[in-house]
């Protein structure tokens, strides 16, 4: 959950709601808890659940027993590691609990964790505050990664976030090279995000159109715009043939005004664009070897 300020305060919000809700269902940021804000859904029984799931060895197999858990964590700064972390998603209607398809990055240097001190293993990570698991996949380094130049803005200049869905049927190996690179920015950002809510980005259509599963969601509205973002993709995705398929799909915001009894009332909508599949046959091999895809802002079109 996002907004911890360490592990005493994940004790004191546990404790607090089980007094509440001794059933651990209970927020543990009451009235905060919206779709658009899943960060802050978390509860005792989910952060049981994902523990007794991935931490067996911690020994915890009640919500009783998380307040003294989480004071017994070490805070530190994580050794380096893929994770995958534990994240809330809404399913007809419900907040619940992913272990399955959370977050899964390389961390940062600089980035601290909770450790458990008894089995020396990362429980959660600073950041979110979610449950964590080490990945032990071998991570590829590549030198030389592949590139998609796409866009954040319309022809008419305006802004538009984003959603880059990876389908293949075959998993790829952890490469070095996933990254983005926004629009009016010099820094390479590994931390692919994965902004958009499960009940707005269900990838089902496409898995029924492309044949493909998802592999690697992206989706988020930058801070920053433009027409030359670049997604680093590995190499392999190229040189595989036709194994792959990068999906882009844009949403932008406008305001619809009504009359509803005399009364003008204002809502925001949202419109998702066309989709806009890379495969391997796109990307163009340039004269310094680099291979290279680009997508442009008249690519990017919305269903009449």
């Amino acid at each position: 959950m996002k907004g911890l300020k360490g592990p005493e305060d994940a004790a004191q919000r546990i404790e607090r709601s089980l007094k509440d809700d001794p059933s651990g269902n209970g927020l543990l940021a009451p009235g905060e808890c919206t779709p658009a804000n899943r960060s802050r859904c978390a509860t005792p029984n989910s952060y049981l659940e994902a523990i007794v799931k991935w931490h067996s060895d911690s020994g915890i197999t009640k919500a009783e027993q998380l307040p003294a858990f989480f004071r017994s964590l070490s805070r530190q700064k994580v050794k380096g590691g893929w994770y995958l972390s534990s994240r809330m998603i809404e399913v007809n209607g419900k907040m619940v609990l992913d272990l399955n398809s959370g977050f899964k990055r390389e961390l940062r240097d600089d980035e601290f964790a909770w450790y458990d001190t008894q089995t020396g293993k990362v429980i959660a990570l600073e950041d979110c505050a979610n449950i964590a698991l080490l990945e032990v996949e071998e991570v590829v380094v590549e030198d030389e990664c592949a590139e998609v130049i796409f866009p954040t803005q319309n022809t008419d200049g305006k802004d538009i976030g984003v959603n880059i869905p990876v389908m293949g049927n075959e998993a790829f190996p952890k490469s070095t090279c996933w990254g983005i690179k926004w629009s009016g920015t010099t820094k390479y950002d590994r931390e692919l995000p994965d902004q958009c809510p499960e009940y707005l980005c269900n990838m089902q259509a496409l898995v029924n159109a492309t044949g493909r599963k998802l592999q690697k969601p992206i989706s988020e509205v930058p801070e920053h715009f433009g027409t030359n973002n670049i997604l680093y993709v590995p190499k392999s995705i190229v040189t595989k043939g036709d194994v792959y398929t990068i999906v882009f799909c844009w949403t932008k915001s406008h305001v619809v005004t009504t009359v509803v009894d005399g009364v003008e009332q204002k809502r925001t909508v949202r419109s998702h664009s066309n989709a806009v599949g890379i495969r391997s046959v796109h990307f163009v091999k340039q004269p310094d070897g680099k291979y290279v895809a680009t997508v442009l802002p008249s690519h990017v079109t919305y269903p009449k």
